[in-house]
């Protein structure tokens, strides 16, 4: 699924166009990317959580070459999938 057909999916159940919808789903994704640039964390109860996580430089090595080579440090998004929702996957599984 992508964003256009959950744009059509979710507007379909809430009566509203899917440009409408489409317009709202970018607003909530700027208002996401906002809160982790400043550094917040942004949970959706029974969805999830996402938070930025530092990771250090490190030591990697080149799977072409066998070359070793310094990978730089860099923030991360992490994303914990909420107890419940991975309860309803596993259940499906």
């Amino acid at each position: 699924m992508n964003k256009r057909d959950l744009a059509a999916a979710v507007a379909n159940k809430l009566n509203m166009s899917c440009s409408e919808m489409e317009s709202i789903m970018d607003a909530v994704n700027e208002t996401i990317v906002e809160a982790l640039v400043n550094g917040d964390h942004v949970t959706m109860w029974n969805f999830g959580r996402y938070e930025m996580k530092h990771q250090a430089a490190r030591v990697g090595r080149s799977f072409a070459t066998g070359e070793t080579l310094t990978i730089p440090e860099r923030d991360k998004i992490i994303f914990t999938v909420s107890p419940k929702l991975q309860a309803t996957l596993d259940s499906r599984a």
